[in-house]
């Protein structure tokens, strides 16, 4: 009894611990480049592209009590790919998903937004994903979604990468679009990652087992 007490809680704890990312493959059409050659790869109008995120589904809102979604530190990696090369793109902090449901607009937008610091190829690069529409469809609540809408007809979607510069009178940044991409199709990639609750109940099935052959060999 004691055993199955110790899997039972193990399995728990295992379970809750573990988060399970969740990739989309976004497959476009480059429809504009702008000194895209500061980008370690040849971003040419009119070539397919393929903007790869993995992201966090548990991560938590800052606001789950409003219309409006904020999900810090949930990308994990996002990678653009075109003519042949790919490019991990670098963020820092100011990474996040954001959503808006209704907002009394009848406005509802998913925002995959990267920033890299000033370590990054560009010392200010942003990605965006983005997804806009006037009807709830898929996005009728400010949660995180983890599956991709598999119509995208009803949706404004698009992918873009700014450059940040520096203005010259002034003491904030412009935006500086280096790409903007046509999205056509969405992906949802499965990840393989390992079954903690299996491998408790394989450890401790081996500790019971352990413990019960001595106590076989155990002088009476």
């Amino acid at each position: 009894m004691r055993v199955l007490g110790i899997v039972f809680v193990l399995s728990l704890i295992a379970g809750n611990a573990v988060a399970t990312p969740i990739t989309w493959v976004v497959n476009g059409t480059i429809d504009f480049t702008r000194d895209a050659n500061l980008l370690p790869l040849n971003a040419q109008f009119g070539d397919a592209y393929t903007y790869t995120v993995t992201f966090d589904d548990a991560a938590a809102d800052l606001f789950p009590e409003t219309a409006f979604g904020n999900f810090p530190g949930a990308i994990q990696s996002v990678v653009f790919a075109t003519g042949g090369a790919s490019y991990d793109i670098p963020f820092a902090a100011g990474t996040t998903i954001q959503t808006f449901n209704d907002d009394n607009s009848d406005y509802y937008q998913l925002s995959f937004l990267t920033q890299s610091g000033p370590n990054g190829a560009i010392p200010l690069l942003m990605s965006q994903l983005n997804f806009q529409s006037t009807s709830p469809l898929a996005f009728d609540t400010d949660a995180l979604p983890t599956a991709p809408p598999s119509d995208l007809s009803p949706y404004s979607v698009a992918f873009y990468l700014f450059e940040y510069q520096t203005l010259g009178q002034a003491n904030g940044t412009e935006p500086i679009p280096l790409v903007i991409g046509r999205v056509d199709s969405i992906l949802q990639k499965s990840v393989s990652v390992p079954e903690p609750t299996t491998l408790v109940l394989l450890a401790v099935g081996l500790l019971g087992m352990g413990l019960a052959r001595r106590r076989r060999n155990r002088p009476n």
